[in-house]
């Protein structure tokens, strides 16, 4: 597994979406998202601090996506990026990342948006290249405040 220590790190330094305005909108009763090469759940469970939320993603490594946690404008919150599958197709390593956000940052969260990408490392830029924007699930962020809130991302297809 690997456990993710760059919390608040964007890709690249960035601090908007650059799929912001591309997205298709999708509502919180979207959950469970099914695409051609993954599937997306999310859970929720009761934390004990109202007034703060933690964003957790699970994600199996090898799927060609980045997920973020967008503000209203299209600022990004939290992103998770892809990583290489060090594990067997069968069993598949996999990334969590945990974030613990606080009342202020989660009343402008806006959605869980995804896109595809493709690995070409171009300097310096970095090694992710935009493919597609699929979509952005809407949430009040009212409603991630006293919960946890985990995106499972698991496979479909076999990845490289």
């Amino acid at each position: 597994m690997n456990v993710l220590v760059d919390i608040g790190k964007q890709r690249y330094g960035l601090t908007r979406d650059p799929c912001w305005a591309k997205y298709h909108q999708w509502t919180w009763d979207r959950f469970p998202l099914r695409l051609p090469a993954c599937e997306i759940h999310c859970t929720q469970r009761d934390i004990e601090t109202p007034d703060w939320g933690v964003i957790t993603w699970d994600m199996e490594d090898g799927i060609p996506m980045v997920c973020r946690l967008d503000g209203p404008e299209g600022d990004v919150l939290v992103e998770l990026l892809p990583r290489r599958n060090i594990g067997t197709e069968e069993a598949r390593s996999r990334s969590i990342r945990s974030e613990r956000l606080p009342r202020a940052r989660l009343a402008s969260a806006a959605g869980f948006g995804f896109e595809w990408v493709f690995e070409i490392p171009v300097k310096p830029v970095g090694d992710y290249q935009p493919a597609k924007a699929l979509g952005i699930i809407r949430v009040d962020g009212e409603r991630l405040l006293g919960k946890e809130t985990t995106l499972t991302i698991i496979a479909r297809l076999k990845l490289a």
